[in-house]
């Protein structure tokens, strides 16, 4: 009976060394589900009031856009919103085109670095394996 109390007893011992980290583990993922439903509670509040910035700015580019309507084109104001407007499309399209260029240089350096790894490889095989 001594003998069967000791085997439970050592049984018992073993179960809980198990159980703690599998507890661990349990406090982890209960964290991680806290931290998780605040993200999300930040993103619902970080979109609400995305959209609520972009009907105040859509209000205030109609406003503009309606005050602009009667506007004399003789202006000099207005002549030189068209410029500095014409200014910032091309500076936009310089910079599409610049990033678009620097992508496609990114792609070919690694084009290349493939290539030349290749080739690299190539030659030991070549020459030094033989």
């Amino acid at each position: 009976m001594e003998q069967e109390l000791e085997f439970i007893t050592a049984q018992h011992s073993e179960l809980e060394e198990c159980i703690i980290p599998l507890e661990d583990e349990l406090s982890k993922i209960v964290q991680v589900d806290i931290e998780r439903g605040q993200t999300y509670s930040m993103a619902e509040t970080l979109d609400s009031q995305l959209k609520q910035m972009s009907e105040d700015l859509k209000e205030v580019i109609e406003h503009l856009n309606e005050s602009n309507k009667y506007s004399d084109p003789s202006d000099p104001l207005v002549q030189i919103g068209k410029i500095l407007n014409a200014h910032m499309n091309s500076l936009q399209w310089i910079e599409s085109s610049t990033s678009a260029i620097t992508n496609r240089l990114e792609e070919i350096s690694k084009m290349h670095d493939a290539l030349r790894k290749d080739n690299e490889r190539s030659f030991r095989l070549t020459y030094y394996d033989n």
